[in-house]
């Protein structure tokens, strides 16, 4: 299992659900230099995986897993930048929900 990133002071807190309707890309924002801390608040899944695509936000994993108790916290840069990426959310018996694509992105003004 690949390590979440550490706690990061004053990251935007995302509370993330399983319910998110087919075909919608979720989009979160911060301002430059800013960071996330993605929170499950699924009632039907203990854990959690974010994975970025190529290129992710630099330091930061591919990988991060999560759970209801250990949010994922990423850094974005002090740059205007888009980062693409998948959310799925899993059980302890390996069951697991469709990936919800994701942008997330760091830009002026967008705190």
């Amino acid at each position: 299992m690949t390590p979440k990133t550490s706690a990061i002071a004053n990251a935007k807190a995302i509370d993330l659900t399983d319910i998110t309707p087919r075909g919608t890309t979720l989009e979160f924002k911060v301002g430059l230099g800013g960071a996330f801390e993605f929170k499950n608040k699924s009632k039907h899944f203990s854990d959690f995986e974010i994975t970025f695509d190529d290129p992710g936000p630099p330091g930061t994993p591919k990988t991060i897993n999560g759970t209801a108790t250990d949010p994922i916290f990423v850094q974005m840069p002090d740059a205007t930048r888009t980062f693409s990426g998948t959310i799925v959310f899993k059980k302890g018996d390996g069951t697991t929900q469709v990936g919800v694509p994701f942008l997330a992105k760091s830009c002026p003004g967008c705190g």
